[in-house]
């Protein structure tokens, strides 16, 4: 046998023992196409309008807190005032 022939033969052997190695990662691309894009890109449609309601809702409840203490002080402010009266 000839060096060529033994390289050839070689490439023979991997290209058998590659073959199915190459369908399973044909198989993994084609259930990343079909399966795992379309969901990572629904994802990435939907965080961005989530976080988005998110900061609102933030602003919102950090709004609604300062307006609960302002009332807590006019309330009590209140009521020193009508403990002083009723005294």
């Amino acid at each position: 046998m000839t060096e060529h022939e033994f390289l050839l033969e070689i490439s023979n052997i991997i290209d058998i023992k590659l073959a199915p190695l190459k369908k399973d990662i044909q198989a993994v691309k084609f259930h990343i196409e079909q399966d795992v894009k379309p969901n990572i890109r629904i994802l990435s449609q939907n965080y961005l309008p989530a976080a988005q309601r998110y900061a609102s809702a933030t602003n919102q409840v950090e709004s609604v807190g300062q307006d609960v203490e302002l009332l807590k002080r006019i309330v009590a402010g209140h009521s020193e005032k009508l403990d002083a009266i009723s005294a």
